[in-house]
């Protein structure tokens, strides 16, 4: 996750198998996002991109979406 400067505000990592690191739909993490940064500071409200990355034996694949923030 990433704020519109280009800063990382969140990172995740799953494994292959565990909720986010299946086939299909995930919740990612498991019961979402809530809005905090890696230090456990609640972000701004505003605009977030999400880069989602995913590869397996057949291939990779990243698609970019966009996250707003209210609180």
């Amino acid at each position: 996750m990433y704020d519109l400067l280009g800063y990382r505000v969140m990172h995740w990592s799953f494994p292959a198998g565990s909720e986010g690191g299946r086939q299909g739909s995930n919740n990612v993490p498991p019961g979402g996002w809530d809005g905090t940064n890696e230090s456990g500071q609640k972000v701004s409200k505003g605009g977030y991109l999400a880069q989602i990355k995913a590869s397996g034996s057949i291939g990779a694949a990243t698609v970019i979406r966009k996250i707003g923030v209210i609180h």
